[in-house]
């Protein structure tokens, strides 16, 4: 009983909820495989991936055999940048069962993001060691200074990158394109009251510049501020039509106002663009369910659930 109703506000998104009755289904059998594997993914949509890559362990020592357990653990591990120690467990998962199509399209895709990686390691260090010989001589040139931040932040060096986009708009206040570019620093890092002051300098000087309305959107749903990156939403796309990342995000927007008609138009544009958006799959079954059209719903869910270890995103 415990393991249906977990699994019923998973689909509702009560991740916490979720893991209370997974919980409970476990006081009363520990080795409850399917309330173990279940309760890894609750908690990896809730990105506290050590503590699901914990529950998963546990599975696996029960049932070493536990092709999707591999699966889930490697998206926690590809989830915190960890590209490397995920490729194998993508790989044991396929080694157990070969059928596992979803598994084998991520796996490909680690691939190539550890190729291109390694390759823009290679690619872009003798343009790091350019920036620093030539840094001196270029001391007040605020677009040096925005392109070596540039070079830094693909390389992930985003405190080093920061450092480079702060000097870019000492030196040329109005820059939109460091602004912005020093705003998605501080949202990989975490620091999303700082990107949005950022953003906002980077609109003064660009009002229309329309990455700046999406990223700016995105900082404020990470601090579930829902009406107002709602509007930023709104903006971008009014500047790009088909920037179906930004429908996405404001369909999720008005899920969270209670605006169910609004997310699911957005939503339906999502899909008229993007067929295959896994994402908009799992969130128009839950705008569905919401509005009390279970049968609609399922017809989501089971696109989105079908494929192995899905957590939305």
């Amino acid at each position: 009983m415990y393991y249906r109703l977990g699994n019923e506000v998973y689909e509702a998104e009560k991740f916490e909820d979720a893991i209370n009755y997974y919980n409970k289904a476990l006081e009363i059998n520990p080795r409850y495989e399917k309330a173990l594997y279940n309760k890894s993914l609750a908690l990896a949509c809730l990105e506290r991936y050590d503590e699901s890559i914990a529950v998963i362990d546990k599975l696996l020592s029960i049932n070493s055999l536990f092709a999707e357990a591999y699966y889930v653990k490697g998206l926690a591990y590809e989830y915190q940048n960890k590209l490397e120690e995920a490729l194998p467990l993508y790989e044991k998962a396929l080694l157990l069962k070969p059928v596992l199509d979803n598994v084998r399209k991520r796996l490909d895709a680690l691939k190539a993001k550890l190729d291109k990686k390694k390759t823009g390691e290679n690619k872009y260090d003798p343009v790091i060691e350019y920036y620093k010989k030539t840094a001196e001589k270029k001391m007040f040139d605020p677009l040096f200074w925005n392109n070596y931040g540039t070079v830094l932040a693909i390389k992930e060096r985003y405190l080093e990158a920061s450092d480079c986009f702060e000097k870019a708009l000492r030196y040329r206040p109005s820059y939109p394109e460091a602004a912005y570019n020093l705003g998605r620093c501080m949202s990989y890092r975490g620091l999303y009251e700082e990107s949005l002051n950022y953003y906002n300098i980077a609109l003064m000087g660009n009002p229309n510049f329309e990455m700046v309305w999406y990223e700016k959107g995105r900082a404020l749903m990470a601090q579930k501020r829902w009406s107002e990156a709602l509007a930023c939403f709104t903006r971008c796309i009014e500047l790009m039509p088909d920037h179906a990342e930004a429908y996405l995000s404001r369909a999720i927007c008005y899920f969270e106002l209670k605006k169910n008609e609004e997310s699911l138009r957005d939503l339906d544009k999502v899909l008229e663009m993007q067929p295959e958006n896994e994402d908009a799959w799992y969130h128009k079954g839950l705008v569905l369910s919401s509005m009390g059209r279970p049968e609609e719903a399922a017809k989501y869910y089971r696109k989105f659930f079908d494929t192995p270890a899905k957590i939305p995103r």
